[in-house]
């Protein structure tokens, strides 16, 4: 057995591979480093790396029958995240994407341009209540948004929270909560890494400390304060179960009454909204294919008492409570939703909704009541549109972009405003608007700074032919000076699933992309919503096919428009969209040169057992079922993987703190991969222990990760750069040879 250890490592290894899973790495990082070799073509110099020998991993045999079929699992054993074996495992993966990446002759520009993009100021939405505004910040050079308070009068902001106080690594992150209603009080969620699990703290600023009154890390909070914040309901795990409590601030948690229970870990109860006048809306949901959600009415001062407002509910429904009315966006009845209402003031064992805005043909993509005021969120055109109703259901504005991109749901005080909101394109950086509800004006509140110029950006929206016939939305992307043609680098991304909007929006990702002279593509593919709930519903459960089907036309669409070519196109996607990338990888893999997959399901058939994964059944299905087995088995893609196949030169980047998309994901199906593959491509692992699904990484670390994408997506795609125009420069491509 050839070493695969540097100077201080043999003794772990030693001891280790007495009863780890004989794992066979032959090849030492050091010695592909050297034979990597930079070579001189007729453009320019290009890095290659084509002939690189990934570890070998070892393949432990494992055999399960599902439903008459015999499923192959060779790399389970790298789902035990913790043992010694994974933990070595995940090192020698780490070295090996450091040789392949970190001598690429490019990377020094390529960092300093990416700090650059990623370092500036960046406010995020504020909540302003009674001449104080609250907001989280990360000032250049730092890890992490702080918490800041800003006083109206004077101006001047205050510094509340910190978190780069209490971590030295700069991975703890805090991201602010609800305020109460006379500003006094404000609650924020702190987290460690990029995990889901966080504890949430309650602020006081008359005092200006931190409050005992805290909920400890969990995934469930579900926290739910009054309008003062003199109480708050929350939901905590216990046993096998969860249960709702209330906690009336100041007072011991001991003492806090349960209000609701489940010992059954697939019901999750929770507290929705609390009202000023003491109401309270809890929820009782049922997990599985086909979730429902039981919804109460009770009060803090009467909680042994609950009327029913909706019993098996089996649709979508967001409750708001103001003064002594409850308001709801639903799908109930309303394919595209719309906003009912009814009193408190009646009896209520028999409440009545009406209508208040009707449903109309484009669809509500939500609502926030802000100041005595809804907001909803439409797209038009797919251009976002957010229309004003007073609570009569009086429309009195409409805030438009004339160029296509994202913006946020406003946010704000429940009994006053301003609303602020954030609206971000490709050629557009995220700028803050401040909404006032006397003038119904915006203005912009903050903005971040652009080392590129937004105006050189050409944005246009184009539409492809799916394989079915539907047409689908493609938005393309693109600096004034950049050509199209067959070598043309271009970045094709999407989402496709849970019924969110894939619309433009500003990304350092994108933005050097372009300004290196890339064209930045996005897909509008079935299993979002941009063309309301029925786009959704057509890629989900057993026709999930469909959004990659859409996904595979989008890059045989740019092709035949000679945007690029299969030797320049790139694939790149997180967490659904990782699973997307990877399914059309491994279903057309001569499609592309090059793909990034981040933070994805990829063992369809094994996602179920998580004990996070319940929410995502009626969204994918579960192996458990015959007939949604064997969709999930289609395309499952780490048993589509086939010996021999030339698949494109991939990055996954995972870490241990992805508690939503388990890592064990891209583990097994980086070393599937890299036995594979038939073609001399780099199959690499960018791992990071404090990576997780929501990010969050110290500044330094997230530059140094996206610097080794963009290296890596260079060398895949044969493209050098001149550091002085700053601009990709293509060599000759294999085809043409």
């Amino acid at each position: 057995m050839t070493n695969f250890v540097q100077d201080g490592e043999t003794n772990e290894w030693a001891a280790s591979i007495l009863w780890m899973p004989p794992m066979l790495i032959v090849r030492n990082p050091v010695e592909i480093a050297r034979r990597t070799s930079v070579a001189e073509n007729s453009a320019s110099l290009v890095y290659r790396f084509e002939d690189s020998t990934p570890p070998i991993t070892a393949r432990v045999p494992v055999v399960d029958v599902l439903h008459g079929h015999t499923i192959e699992d060779p790399y389970r054993w790298l789902e035990d995240q913790n043992s010694p074996a994974t933990r070595l495992w995940i090192r020698h993966q780490q070295r090996y994407k450091e040789s392949m990446l970190e001598a690429f002759p490019y990377r020094r520009d390529i960092r300093s341009r990416v700090l650059e993009h990623i370092d500036p100021e960046t406010p995020e939405l504020p909540v302003a209540v009674r001449g104080r505004c609250f907001f989280t910040k990360r000032a250049p050079g730092t890890n992490q948004a702080a918490l800041y308070m800003r006083i109206a009068a004077t101006n001047e902001e205050i510094l509340l929270v910190d978190p780069a106080k209490r971590d030295s690594r700069g991975t703890t992150s805090i991201t602010l909560g609800p305020t109460s209603v006379d500003g006094e009080r404000l609650a924020y969620l702190v987290r460690r890494g990029g995990e889901d699990e966080g504890a949430i703290e309650i602020f006081d600023v008359k005092t200006m400390s931190i409050l005992v009154d805290s909920v400890a890390r969990g995934r469930h909070q579900g926290f739910c304060p009054f309008p003062l914040f003199d109480a708050y309901l929350y939901t905590s795990s216990r046993g096998d179960g969860y249960v709702v409590r209330l906690h009336r601030t100041g007072t011991d948690a001991e003492s806090d009454d349960e209000v609701l229970r489940s010992n059954d870990p697939s019901i999750l109860p929770g507290a929705v909204c609390a009202g000023a006048l003491g109401h309270i809306v809890l929820s009782i949901y049922h997990y599985g294919r086909r979730p429902v959600t039981d919804y109460f009415l009770t009060h803090r001062d009467w909680l042994g008492q609950r009327f029913v407002l909706f019993e098996r509910f089996a649709h979508q429904l967001e409750i708001h409570i103001f003064n002594d009315r409850l308001y709801a966006l639903t799908d109930w009845g309303a394919p595209n939703r719309r906003v009912i209402t009814t009193s408190l003031m009646s009896n209520c064992r028999s409440l009545v909704w009406s209508d208040l805005v009707p449903e109309t043909a484009l669809a509500i993509h939500g609502m926030s009541l802000i100041g005595g005021h809804l907001f909803l969120k439409y797209l038009c055109d797919l251009r976002p549109e957010i229309r004003v109703y007073d609570l009569g259901g009086k429309l009195i504005n409409i805030l438009r972009h004339e160029s296509h991109g994202t913006a946020t749901l406003p946010r704000g005080s429940v009994e006053q405003g301003p609303a602020f909101y954030r609206f971000s394109s490709f050629n557009f950086t995220p700028t803050v608007f401040e909404y006032d509800l006397k003038t119904h004006r915006s203005s912009s509140w903050s903005s971040r700074h652009a080392p590129t110029d937004p105006a050189e950006i050409r944005v246009r929206l184009d539409s492809f032919r799916s394989f079915d016939g539907t047409m689908v939305p493609l938005f393309l992307a693109h600096h004034r000076d950049t050509v199209l043609s067959p070598t043309t680098p271009l970045m094709l991304t999407a989402y496709g699933g849970f019924g969110l909007c894939q619309t433009p929006r500003y990304s350092a990702r994108a933005a050097l992309w372009m300004r290196f002279g890339g064209v930045y593509a996005s897909a509008a593919i079935r299993g979002g919503s941009e063309l309301g709930e029925s786009w959704h519903h057509a890629a989900t459960g057993t026709r999930r096919q469909n959004a990659f089907d859409d996904f595979i036309a989008a890059a045989e669409f740019v092709i035949a428009q000679c945007y690029t070519s299969s030797e320049r196109l790139a694939i790149v996607g997180g967490s659904n969209g990782g699973l997307l990338v990877a399914a059309t990888l491994t279903q057309r893999p001569e499609l592309f040169r090059a793909a990034v997959c981040f933070g994805p399901f990829l063992d369809m058939l094994r996602y179920h057992l998580s004990p996070f994964a319940r929410p995502f059944l009626r969204e994918f299905g579960s192996a458990e079922d015959p007939s949604e087995f064997r969709a999930l088995l289609q395309y499952s893609p780490y048993h589509a993987v086939s010996t021999g196949r030339k698949y494109p030169a991939v990055l996954f980047v995972s870490g241990d703190c992805d508690t939503r998309c388990d890592p064990m994901h891209v583990r097994k199906m980086v070393a599937r991969l890299q036995a594979a593959n038939g073609r001399s491509q780099p199959i690499l692992l960018d791992y990071d222990i404090d990576r997780g699904h929501a990010g969050q990484l110290p500044l330094a670390r997230r530059v140094d990760a996206l610097t080794d994408q963009f290296c890596f997506l260079m060398a895949a795609l044969r493209l050098s750069f001149d550091s002085s125009s700053l601009r990709f420069l293509a060599a000759v491509p294999e085809f043409a040879r």
